[in-house]
């Protein structure tokens, strides 16, 4: 007689079947519940949609394709963004529900800088960045994040930052500092000079090394780990020789020198002497 719809009962007249008579007219309950398994959806990669059901006012869940279909404005919504479901309601159900749903872009993701500490070479260095998502897959560049440094021309020794923005299907930025640090220096040789022992101490000669330096620093301990260094500053680039006293007598210490940069309140240190391996030794006198 009446379909039901949303908010609203309908009636339907029941006849027997056999004798036309005995008509009973009954309540179709109204359309009191439509769900959405969610209406928020975190971008993973696949299609994704949320399910239906559909519940009469006293309870009872109404059938797929007998009394409702459902209609997605994208069957097959993968990407980010708003999407709608419509709720079609057929049989003893009459009316229609839009309703939306978002695919939101998916946060945790995870760049890497192929390295933070850099030599300067005179020429422009900046650190190459990769982007996982959180389960592990590889992003791509301009599609899913972008890049931007502090410095595009960065060549000279100072700190530096990268930015990392998500776009598109992934969302957050992130913000790391990169380092380009003065080039390492040597001592000489022993045979050229660069370690000589004196009377409780040692004079020790190495490499000018002035582009973009500030000083040195020297450090010396009695174990070859460094582990109770002290450290002897100089402070002009263009001296190269140190004559360190006051130590104990007959004593091997283990040396290494680095140049550093001072800018502003900042330092930025240069390698260790790694050439022929870093740490070198000398006995005193």
């Amino acid at each position: 007689i009446e379909k039901a719809a949303v908010d609203k009962d309908g009636k339907i007249l029941n006849i027997c079947s056999r004798c036309n008579n005995k008509a009973v007219i009954s309540t179709i309950s109204k359309i009191a519940d439509i769900n959405l398994s969610r209406t928020e959806i975190t971008y993973v990669g696949t299609v994704q949609r949320p399910s239906i059901t559909v519940k009469d006012g006293k309870g009872n869940s109404l059938v797929y394709k007998q009394d409702f279909t459902v209609d997605y404005s994208d069957w097959y919504s993968t990407d980010a963004g708003e999407y709608t479901v419509t709720v079609n309601f057929i049989g003893n159900y009459e009316g229609s529900k839009t309703y939306t749903y978002k695919i939101v872009p998916q946060a945790n993701a995870v760049p890497k800088l192929n390295r933070n500490v850099i030599t300067t070479n005179g020429t422009v260095q900046r650190p190459l960045v990769t982007v996982t998502d959180k389960y592990g897959k590889a992003l791509t560049y301009k599609k899913d994040f972008t890049v931007d440094y502090s410095d595009w021309y960065s060549t000279d020794v100072g700190r530096y930052t990268v930015t990392v923005t998500m776009q598109g299907n992934y969302s957050g930025s992130y913000t790391y500092p990169y380092y380009i640090n003065p080039k390492p220096t040597t001592f000489l040789s022993s045979a050229q000079g660069g370690f000589k022992a004196v009377k409780n101490g040692f004079t020790l000669t190495w490499n000018e090394q002035n582009s973009q330096t500030t000083g040195y620093q020297i450090q010396y301990a009695t174990k070859r780990d460094f582990s109770n260094a002290a450290s002897y500053w100089v402070e002009d680039s263009e001296i190269t020789t140190a004559t360190i006293t006051g130590r104990a007598a007959n004593t091997r210490y283990y040396v290494r020198i680095r140049p550093y940069t001072q800018i502003g309140n900042g330092t930025f240190y240069g390698s260790w002497d790694y050439e022929n391996s870093y740490i070198k030794s000398i006995v005193t006198m």
